[in-house]
C-alpha cells in the first residue's frame, strides 16, 4: 500500500499495480504517501499465513579410523551446517514468523558453517 514510505524503493512485486488503464491489477493503487482510501480495511490483506521452513541442518562425515591414522590423526571429521536454510510460504518479502503484521522486522539471517575436526 506504501512502498515509499521512509524513503523505501517499490518491489517488483508492486508494479502491477490498479491504475484507470490496468483496473485488473494484482495490487491496490500505489501512492507516495498514505491516502484516505489505501487505508480501509479490506479483506484483500489477509494472506494463508501456512509456511513450511528448513530452520536448521547439517551434514556430516567422519573419515574412517584407518585413514586418519594414516594421517596421524585419531578422528577426521568435516561438516557443513546451516540455520535458516529455506523457507517455503505464499507471503513473499515477508517472515512468516515475524510478530509485525506491518512487515517491519530484521530479515532472517541465513548462515552457513563448514568446519573440520580433528584429534590428534
Amino acid at each position: 500500500a506504501w512502498p515509499f514510505e521512509n524513503g523505501a524503493s517499490a518491489t517488483k512485486a508492486t508494479l502491477d499495480y490498479w491504475t484507470p488503464q490496468n483496473p485488473n491489477a494484482a495490487n491496490p493503487r500505489v501512492t507516495p504517501t498514505p491516502a484516505a482510501n489505501n487505508t480501509q480495511t479490506s479483506s484483500w490483506w489477509i494472506l494463508d499465513g501456512s509456511y513450511l521452513r528448513l530452520k536448521t541442518g547439517e551434514l556430516g562425515y567422519t573419515i574412517p579410523a584407518r585413514i586418519a591414522r594414516k594421517a596421524k590423526m585419531q578422528t577426521a571429521r568435516v561438516y557443513l551446517s546451516g540455520q535458516n536454510l529455506l523457507t517455503f510460504s505464499p507471503i513473499k518479502n515477508f517472515d512468516p514468523e515475524v510478530g509485525a503484521a506491518n512487515g517491519e522486522y530484521y530479515p532472517q539471517q541465513k548462515v552457513v558453517t563448514v568446519g573440520l575436526n580433528l584429534t590428534f
